[in-house]
């Protein structure tokens, strides 16, 4: 399985009710977009880094829905494909383009 479909699907879990999609969905106003931004391979365990953009009507929810981001991703070591989550940093931005404030998260993943 692939790694992006494995956080997806466990980010759907624990944050319901929020969009979680690898592209920005269309018509809808609260949802988290992420990527695979980096990969390696070492003694035959995969690493990933991920951005994470959590994008809200407000800084304020926004900054909410990037907490429950974080949250999920440091507690995605309960799966047993993943060995390690560890935050690479982050910092919050505006889209010019979709006139939304978003918080990035990065994490990097073993699996």
């Amino acid at each position: 399985m692939l790694i992006e479909t494995t956080i997806r699907n466990y980010l759907i879990e624990k944050i319901p009710n929020v969009p979680i999609e690898v592209e920005v969905p269309k018509n809808t106003s609260k949802f988290v977009v992420f990527r695979v931004i980096g990969r390696g391979k070492e003694n035959q365990i995969n690493a990933v880094t991920m951005e994470f953009l959590s994008y809200a009507e407000s800084k304020f929810e926004a900054a909410e829905l990037d907490d429950l981001v974080r949250t999920a991703m440091e507690n995605i070591v309960e799966l047993p494909s993943i060995f390690s989550s560890q935050i690479g940093g982050g910092d919050d931005d505006f889209d010019e383009e979709l006139k939304k404030t978003f918080y990035r998260a990065y994490f990097n993943l073993s699996y």
